[in-house]
């Protein structure tokens, strides 16, 4: 059984090449424009999702706001906040809940296949 990963990206064409090379790597893929429909996906398919790669920058919820409602939902979730900003600045906007990592933007397709794979040890 293949494992899934939740992608919210508001950048449509970036969320369809992620979608489409995790896909390739063998993981099943569901994707959201925004961090409320990412909280949605999450609530409807929480017992199948593996892990969540959560925009920081989206509109309607950003990433941190849907770590916390995500986090709320089930508090084991593994989520990992991805942002064109340092991992210093996006920690500090993560004062109570911390994510279980950080993908700094822009990314190499290799990259992010390696670190999802770390992510879902």
């Amino acid at each position: 059984m293949s494992q899934t990963i939740l992608i919210a990206d508001d950048e449509r064409m970036l969320r369809r090449t992620l979608q489409r090379v995790l896909s390739r790597a063998g993981f099943s893929v569901l994707t959201a424009e925004n961090g409320a429909e990412a909280v949605k996906l999450f609530s409807e398919n929480r017992e199948k999702i593996d892990l969540c790669i959560l925009d920081m920058n989206m509109p309607t919820l950003n990433g941190t706001e849907a770590l916390h409602q995500i986090r709320n939902i089930e508090e084991r979730a593994n989520i990992v906040l991805a942002s064109g900003e340092s991992e210093q600045a996006i920690l500090e906007q993560c004062t109570d809940i911390m994510p279980n990592g950080i993908i700094e933007k822009p990314f190499s397709l290799d990259t992010l296949l390696r670190d999802v794979r770390s992510f879902l040890v």
